[in-house]
């Protein structure tokens, strides 16, 4: 189930909730490699969704059976974290009746998961599913002996009375696998195998504790600093779903605060799509139930389909870095070319500022060349001019053509 909600809800920002809170590595979110870290990731999620749900209904006076019926009344956001809100309540039921040991309780709610299975491409497990209600429907009192052992107990602590786990819950949990690779040499007695096994949990448990130290990461510890750690990231996330829950479906599809998501689902048709995967799962786990326990009906291809894409993390964040890197790379060439076509232009006027210089100058000096040279005159033309320039009246005309002619 935790896998389920991943996968549906991995395009839509999961992942960046998830990191609100603290997660570092959301490639270990996805693939649940730890079990019990990822379902406290979940459920914290599930809580602080819960909570600015019923912040902002109650801050707006909403009707919750209305938030379908327009886009005016609610934005995508709402939506999308109020389907989270239903169907991760489903899986913290199926979990409570692990926890009570109600058998009704974890059959219910595991028919009522049971279509997104099919959705999230979880074949093998919407095939179980489908054997396991097919095998209740043909021995009927099998239920009355699954009420007696609808779960496990693991200790007789009184303090923890009433505490129980699943089957494969336990296994996890319990650490059985590191058990068996670190119980070494041969079994002599029940004693040595309990001091064994006690050895190697006492190694798991600090280990565990060692890298949580290490890695800042408060959900392996109960203190009471990483309980406060947490509160304080739930609250911290219930605010920017508030702010979220708050902006229009334009601010929302393009606020930058959403990270690892596809922008084509957080639109009205990636909305509808996801709320879709509800009743579309229902009908192909009825294809499955069919197909496989009945054996009516030869096995259709595309029943391995995904009801919405699926982001994976990893090749999402690669690819998020090199389209940056090549944006960035793209911006500098664009930068370069437009400085080397100014530098060009800035070298094109400039050659042609000197040419028109050197143009000008060539005219100047031509004009210098064409003007008359001054001429001076010698001493025979000074004493043949002399009584005309010691003449106190003004010569005439004809005194002037007469020495010219001479």
């Amino acid at each position: 189930m935790c896998s389920v909600l991943i996968v549906l809800f991995s395009s839509y920002g999961i992942f960046d909730l998830a990191n609100f809170l603290g997660v570092k590595f959301l490639e270990k979110l996805e693939s649940v490699v730890d079990y019990r870290s990822t379902v406290r990731v979940l459920e914290l999620i599930w809580t602080a969704v819960a909570l600015a749900i019923r912040i902002y209904i109650k801050k707006k006076n909403l009707n919750i059976h209305e938030i379908w019926e327009s886009s005016k009344v609610v934005n995508s956001a709402f939506r999308i974290w109020y389907l989270y809100y239903q169907w991760a309540g489903i899986f913290k039921a199926h979990r409570i009746g692990i926890r009570v040991g109600n058998y009704d309780l974890q059959k219910n709610a595991l028919a009522a998961f049971g279509g997104l299975f099919a959705s999230a491409a979880k074949t093998r497990y919407a095939s179980s599913v489908c054997h396991f209600i097919g095998i209740l429907e043909k021995f009927p009192r099998l239920e009355d002996k699954l009420r007696y052992a609808a779960s496990i107990r693991i200790d007789h602590n009184e303090k923890r009375k009433g505490h129980f786990f699943a089957y494969d819950e336990a296994l996890e949990t319990f650490g059985v696998k590191f058990i068996k690779q670190n119980i070494s040499g041969n079994v002599i007695n029940m004693e040595s195998l309990k001091l064994q096994i006690k050895s190697a949990q006492t190694e798991r448990d600090r280990i565990g504790i060692l890298l949580s130290e290490y890695l800042n990461d408060p959900t392996a510890s109960t203190g009471n600093h990483a309980i406060n750690q947490r509160y304080d990231a739930m609250w911290k996330l219930v605010n920017i779903l508030l702010q979220e829950f708050d902006k229009t479906n334009e601010s929302f599809l393009n606020n930058d605060m959403w990270k690892n998501v596809y922008q084509t689902q957080l639109t009205v048709e990636g909305v509808t799509r996801l709320k879709n995967c509800f009743p579309d799962g229902v009908i192909r786990m009825r294809a499955i139930y069919y197909e496989d326990v009945l054996k009516t009906r030869s096995i259709q291809s595309g029943r391995s389909k995904l009801g919405v894409p699926k982001l994976k993390i990893l090749a999402f964040q690669k690819e998020l870095k090199e389209s940056t890197k090549n944006k960035k790379t793209t911006e500098r060439t664009q930068t370069l070319d437009s400085q080397f076509q100014l530098n060009q232009l800035n070298a094109e006027g400039s050659n042609i500022v000197a040419q028109n210089e050197n143009e000008l100058q060539d005219t100047l000096e031509s004009r210098k060349r064409k003007r008359k040279a001054k001429r001076i005159p010698n001493s025979e033309e000074e004493s043949l001019l002399e009584p005309l320039i010691l003449s106190q009246n003004e010569p005439t005309n004809e005194e002037i053509r007469e020495k010219l002619n001479t």
